[in-house]
């Protein structure tokens, strides 16, 4: 679970965030900043003070919190600063994110709209970690990362380090939040040096901590105990201790799933007594819960229940949606370790309205998971077999989106190739300029030595011939040596032609062996695998049962669905097959002569049951009546997956009509039907090995688009070609030719 990541983000973010003091001394820093105020006439010295005054009676005094920010108005209006305005609806944004955070948004929007328009990067940078952190808090953690990247686009141009230590933290946790580890890890390390070199021992023990939580979810608790204590250390000497309680859990976690039962129930009984000290009702809250949760486990009924009394009663108090939902599933975990199977289902629903708009995938997954166990140990078997495909799906999308990442990096990793091959090139081109520089430099001691061959010749005429013989065949030799660089340059420059010409193939090759490798995995990781899932799902629940609970007719129908599930598998795994066959190349083309008639016949009959279930006439109107040379498997499969569609795709009691007919050298064959039919843009992307264009039949009936690929490729291994004409609401006709 990610409570604990969600708990340091809040927390490790909050000192990018302007800080409110929660020491005893606030009337003495607020008379220290009201004389400031009083003694300064410069504008932007008043929004500074009344900007900190507001924070720093921002949990202790809400309504005098919120005068300091109407005075910093009224301040910016007469001084007609925008600046000053800027910090005006930041201070709001502040203010709503602690009190009502589903209007903070639209303050921190505007003061980010002020900061770009007065190309102001030290306030863009602030503004963007502040609604950074808005946005983590309410688990839209992509968009609390665009937010984070986007201001260190500014510190990195601007070359300025303020703001960079906690961005690098920020980015951190947040990729730890969304189970990028190694990309946690990797901003963790950034920020370390840049808070030893400034001794900022607070927010060092906040990286610690966040790596500890990494480490945990890598299941490296021991490694993550020595970032802890690590974190408790800086902590204790920064003389910070308002950030313990959370710590304390933290050491508990990792204590428990390392089986050190003894040492988990002390941290865990240290934090709530922390939490108590600070008058954290939230992370008392959230405790109280895991340390109920482990006192049910262990037995200890009487010490788990009282804990759930004085908890129960604060869950509404907790603001952080996604903390407010890990406290719910916590709940439902007691209530169902008691039975209490009704409360449990409340407490679950009321988890699922905390976390459905966010994008943590783990939490829903493991809602829904609940959600199956309550309605299995209720008996409704159907809801809880909905739930746990929901759960499934919310899995599956989690591995996507690993799938997603791995992507990524091997796309980095092309590209860093890439840009070593350019890197080549243009070393090639110095190359060839300093060659001709050499070139140059020869031709300047030619002409320097024909100067020196006049003078002579002026002196000396008869050694001037002689020496002008030498000089000629010393230069007919550099020309020699010139003229043969040239001809290897330009050679080495067609060979780099046609490097790049291949690189260039290659590259179009890779991009289509992906789009064919995500299209194959696709269908396996969904469309392969439900099938069997409802399959098992059906015989658990059959094995399972008592048998007096359904008669004979009914344990039929669940057989029925059993075998109509199976079949589809079946037809699916044939068509996968013959595709993965086919993008090999082992399939080869065996053309012979067939009758025409034989094959749409027997094609009828195999699907007669399939239409009969639907009521669907199937008339054949014949009009070639002779033999086609072609594969009669190929044939087979593209007359069988056409007519399967039609069936699919034709309503109860509908028509299907198949014809065929003959021109010069070509037989045509037609399937119609007068069904669903299809939009145009539907119709564009049928044969696209990018998308994945399955839609469920008039009677549910579920496909992949596979089988039209199969009937493209293989027409067009006639020699053939395959024609779709559509019309919504009217039905649809699939033509194709072979050479006759």
């Amino acid at each position: 679970m990610k409570l604990k990541k969600l708990l340091f983000i809040l927390i490790s973010m909050l000192y990018a965030e302007i800080a409110f003091s929660q020491n005893n001394n606030i009337e003495i820093k607020a008379d220290s900043l009201n004389n400031l105020l009083s003694n300064t006439n410069i504008v932007k010295n008043k929004i500074h003070y009344l900007s900190q005054l507001s924070n720093l009676y921002l949990k202790a005094d809400k309504v005098l919190s919120m005068k300091y920010i109407e005075k910093m108005k009224m301040i910016a209006e007469q001084n007609d600063c925008e600046t000053c305005m800027a910090n005006y609806f930041h201070n709001l944004g502040i203010y709503y994110n602690t009190y009502e955070p589903s209007i903070a948004e639209q303050y921190y929007l505007k003061a980010i709209q002020y900061a770009h328009s007065l190309n102001d990067t030290t306030l863009l940078t602030g503004f963007l970690n502040n609604i950074s952190i808005y946005y983590s808090r309410q688990g839209n953690y992509r968009k609390s990362i665009d937010y984070l990247n986007e201001s260190l686009r500014f510190i990195e141009e601007g070359k300025k380090e303020l703001h960079l230590t906690s961005v690098y933290v920020n980015l951190a946790s947040l990729h730890n939040s969304i189970g990028n580890l190694d990309s946690a890890i990797y901003f963790s390390n950034k920020a370390i040096p840049l808070l030893e070199a400034k001794q900022n021992y607070q927010h060092l023990a906040f990286v610690y901590s966040n790596l500890g939580l990494i480490y945990g979810a890598k299941k490296q608790d021991t490694t993550a105990l020595t970032y802890y204590y690590k974190a408790y250390n800086n902590f204790k000497t920064s003389g910070d201790t308002s950030f313990t309680a959370l710590l304390f859990e933290n050491f508990g976690n990792s204590y428990q799933k390392l089986g050190m039962k003894d040492s988990a129930e002390f941290f865990y009984l240290q934090s709530i007594k922390q939490s108590d000290i600070m008058n954290d009702i939230e992370q008392k809250t959230l405790v109280s819960f895991m340390l109920s949760a482990f006192y049910y486990e262990e037995g200890r009924y009487a010490e788990a229940a009282k804990l759930i009394e004085q908890s129960a009663k604060n869950i509404s108090l907790i603001n952080s949606l996604p903390r407010r939902a890990d406290a719910y599933m916590q709940y439902s975990k007691i209530h169902f370790i008691e039975k209490n199977y009704k409360d449990g289902l409340q407490t679950t629903d009321s988890a699922l309205q905390c976390a459905k708009n966010s994008q943590d995938y783990s939490l829903l997954a493991e809602i829904f998971d609940m959600y199956a166990k309550l309605f299995a140990a209720t008996g409704n078997y159907e809801l809880a077999y909905n739930a746990l495909n929901t759960a499934g799906d919310y899995l599956d999308t989690l591995f996507i989106s690993g799938e997603s990442k791995m992507m990524e990096e091997l796309k980095a990793k092309y590209e860093s190739e890439k840009k070593q091959s350019e890197i080549d090139f243009l070393n090639q081109q110095n190359t060839i300029k300093t060659l001709d520089l050499e070139k140059s430099r020869i031709r300047q001691y030619n002409l320097l030595i024909l100067v020196i061959l006049l003078f002579i010749t002026i002196l000396f005429l008869t050694l001037f011939f002689l020496q002008r013989t030498k000089t000629n065949k010393k230069l007919a030799l550099q020309n020699f040596k010139i003229l043969s660089q040239n001809e290897e340059i330009k050679s080495q420059a067609e060979e780099l032609r046609n490097v790049n010409e291949v690189l260039n193939n290659r590259n179009e090759e890779l991009a289509q062996l992906n789009l064919t490798k995500d299209r194959f995995f696709s269908i396996i990781s969904h469309d392969l695998k439900n099938p069997f899932h409802s399959i098992m799902f059906a015989t658990d629940y059959i094995i399972k049962a008592d048998s007096t609970e359904f008669d004979v007719e009914q344990l039929i129908t669940y057989i029925k669905g059993i075998h109509q599930t199976a079949e589809a598998s079946y037809n699916l795994l044939v068509n996968l097959l013959e595709w993965s066959r086919l993008q090999t190349g082992s399939i080869i083309c065996n053309k012979e002569l067939t009758p025409i008639d034989f094959i749409i016949n027997d094609c009828m009959e195999l699907h007669a049951e399939m239409a009969q279930n639907k009521n669907i006439t199937i008339r054949y109107i014949q009009n070639s009546g002779e033999n086609i040379f072609a594969d009669n498997y190929m044939l087979n499969t593209i007359m069988r997956n056409l007519l399967s569609n039609a069936i699919k795709f034709t309503h109860n009691n509908g028509e299907i009509v198949i014809k065929t007919s003959k021109e010069t050298n070509k037989i045509w064959i037609e399937v119609c039907d007068n069904g669903i039919g299809m939009k145009k843009d539907v119709i564009d992307k049928l044969f696209t090995y990018s998308k994945n264009q399955s839609h469920s039949g008039t009677n549910n009936e579920k496909g992949t688009g596979l089988g039209l690929l199969l009937c493209k490729e293989f027409i067009e291994k006639h020699d053939g070609k395959l024609f779709v004409e559509s019309e919504l609401n009217k039905g649809s006709c699939f033509k194709f030719y072979l050479p006759s």
